[in-house]
């Protein structure tokens, strides 16, 4: 309920100004992610151990983000979490107008291929909450020798 509540103030402060004909002076919210495969080629027995790597970017410390991995197969994983805190984030002044601030994303292990077959298997960061986004997939070229 608490968390409801602290939910719907922002807009009710946010309606009453615009009703005031006074716009709303609101910090820009985004987040992006990236992801990369590790290695990015693999020849050798099979099912192959590679790994997914990510990193979460956003514009405001104190967010929390939920996102998840979607694989090439159609499968999903479990629903993670990850806040931007000053101590977790690592700041990117850059030449921006605004600071970002990212934080890895828990890595992804998938076993790939079978014995005798591999192919080019891939992974994607989504992020569901506050913004939806999704990564690029990362994809790994997999050659199977037994």
């Amino acid at each position: 309920m608490p968390r409801f509540a602290v939910a719907v103030l922002p807009f009710v402060v946010v309606a009453r100004l615009a009703a005031q004909g006074t716009p709303p002076a609101l910090p820009a919210a985004a987040a992006v992610a990236t992801a990369a495969a590790a290695p990015p080629q693999y020849s050798g027995n099979c099912p192959a151990p590679i790994d997914f790597v990510g990193r979460i970017t956003a514009t405001v410390v104190g967010m929390r983000i939920d996102y998840q991995w979607e694989r090439s197969n159609g499968t999903s994983g479990k629903i993670l979490h990850v806040a931007i805190t000053p101590s977790t984030a690592r700041s990117h002044p850059a030449d921006t107008s605004a600071a970002t601030y990212s934080t890895p994303a828990q890595a992804d292990r998938w076993r790939v291929g079978f014995p005798s077959r591999g192919g080019r298997f891939w992974e994607r960061l989504h992020i569901l909450a506050p913004v939806d986004f999704t990564s690029p997939p990362a994809t790994v070229d997999v050659d199977c020798r037994g």
